[in-house]
């Protein structure tokens, strides 16, 4: 058997230190200025100014319209508003600040990572997981947007790490309960989907045990209670249970969907071959990796359960975006890499050692490609261009402040103008709740900018047009025009 270790046990972890320290640097060096017009940020930042500034938690100012509730829910939990509001207390709305928070997280995260595979792979393989998840150009946008995505990855691997050193078996004990819980609510309140982590160590436990240990009682109590109390203290509500549909549709759109996103990891831009080719390479592989995962002594563990729990929730979750997929990536590449770990122990050394070169040399002419595409200056069409900001300094000094505002992206708004504001429903007349909502202040972009407020163009507009008598137009910039509407 082939060893796994190629350099001393210290060596590893300080090439692990090294390879650590180059993608913090590469990622913090390249934040580009602004911020999409990504609008969970919006409520993220409304949540940790609220924390810092002792306001109750929820009431951020943006309305929840039930008729349009892929937005977002009234409130979000509070694992990530709690990492920003030290950064609100000392220097206020500093995007780049917040965005290098998101950054040391998700380094945060590859060194969990690290830890939970070398010990399955090997440090050289364990090593190449880390590099070619966070060199990822698709992961690399993610670090632009303020949002809850990389602080997950890392409480999500911290909780299964911690599971994954415990047996979870009958051997379990009430105090290994006592630390695993609280670390399953962690990732709770950062973002909702880490409640899969509760059927990720029943699933374990009943596989191992075969019957309800001590331990799984206790773990269950005590994760229900925590959340219970976060769920009360702050009035969080995550995820709408309306967005999820256990139908067949549902799934197999979703499996159809996201695995059009899994292959744009792995795209060479306008080379559709050699996509297809690099692509189908890693899913071999993975499905390789996986079969002899469940055929070997230990079987099914702790990282393929999650995988599988938490790929099972995004395919009944209506809303498919390819940051959904970021946590079950790292498993996906790990089980490719024990799939080719497998196959390299049955052909000759120098045979493997080529193959292994030229599928790293793939995936690095991969990435530059993308990286080639890429925008690396200031984000076009920020939310704090000039143009919007101005939209938001005549709101904030010509409007009253019980005004309720109706908006695309109802919740910059409200963080720029301390305002009440509402989206609308995409259908025709905007939906009965803006109607009974009756906004006082409308705004509307002249454009669809890079498709965020194409939804303006084919329903706010028309609306606007069929009630023209009821508006007076009482300011405009090149990009938006702000009405005020008589119901």
């Amino acid at each position: 058997m082939r060893t796994r270790f190629w350099f001393s046990p210290i060596g590893h972890w300080l090439l692990l230190t090294v390879l650590l320290l180059a993608i913090f640097l590469f990622y913090q060096r390249t934040i580009r200025d602004g911020h999409t017009w990504d609008d969970d940020a919006a409520q993220y930042i409304l949540h940790a100014r609220n924390i810092a500034e002792g306001r109750d938690y929820a009431d951020t100012g943006y309305i929840f319209n039930p008729q349009y509730a892929n937005l977002g829910p009234p409130a979000y939990p509070p694992g990530f508003p709690l990492l920003l509001a030290p950064i609100w207390a000392a220097r206020g709305l500093d995007l780049n600040a917040m965005k290098i928070l998101s950054v040391i997280c998700f380094v945060g995260s590859l060194g969990l990572i690290y830890g939970l595979f070398w010990r399955r792979l090997g440090a050289v393989a364990a090593l190449t997981l880390v590099g070619v998840f966070g060199f990822c150009p698709t992961i690399w946008q993610q670090k632009e947007f303020i949002g809850s995505d990389f602080p997950f990855l890392l409480f999500a691997y911290l909780a299964v790490l911690a599971m994954d050193h415990f047996s979870l078996d009958t051997q379990s004990r009430i105090r290994d309960a006592i630390l695993i819980a609280p670390l399953i609510a962690i990732a709770y309140s950062v973002r909702t989907a880490g409640l899969v982590l509760l059927p990720v160590v029943a699933c374990r436990s009943l596989l191992k045990s075969r019957r309800l240990s001590p331990f799984l009682l206790v773990t269950v109590l005590l994760t229900v209670a925590f959340c219970g109390a976060e769920a009360l203290w702050m009035h969080s509500i995550g995820a709408s249970v309306s967005l999820f549909h256990i139908h067949p549709g549902t799934i197999i759109r979703n499996i159809w969907s996201y695995g059009v996103l899994l292959r744009s990891f792995w795209s060479f831009g306008g080379h559709a071959t050699s996509s297809w080719l690099l692509n189908g390479l890693i899913a071999a592989l993975a499905l390789i990796g996986f079969a002899n995962q469940v055929r070997s002594r230990e079987g099914i563990g702790i990282v393929e359960i999650f995988a599988i729990l938490y790929t099972a929730m995004l395919l009944i979750y209506a809303p498919v975006e390819t940051r959904f997929l970021y946590p079950v990536i790292p498993i996906y590449v790990g089980l490719a890499l024990k799939g080719a770990e497998d196959i390299s122990a049955r052909i000759p050394a120098r045979l493997a050692t080529a193959a292994g070169c030229s599928a790293l040399a793939m995936v690095s002419l991969c990435y530059a490609a993308q990286y080639r595409q890429l925008d690396w200056g200031p984000i076009p069409g920020s939310v704090l261009d000039e143009d919007f900001v101005q939209v938001a300094d005549f709101i904030g000094s010509h409007t009253a402040d019980n005004e309720v505002l109706l908006f695309r992206k109802p919740r910059f708004l409200a963080l720029l103008t301390g305002r009440k504001a509402a989206t609308y429903a995409h259908v025709p007349g905007l939906g009965s709740f803006v109607r009974n909502l009756r906004p006082g202040i409308i705004v509307a972009a002249t454009s669809s900018g890079d498709g965020s407020f194409a939804s303006d163009g084919a329903f706010l507009w028309p609306f606007l047009r069929a009630r023209a008598g009821s508006l007076q137009v009482i300011y405009t910039t090149p990009g938006y025009s702000v009405f005020r509407m008589r119901w």
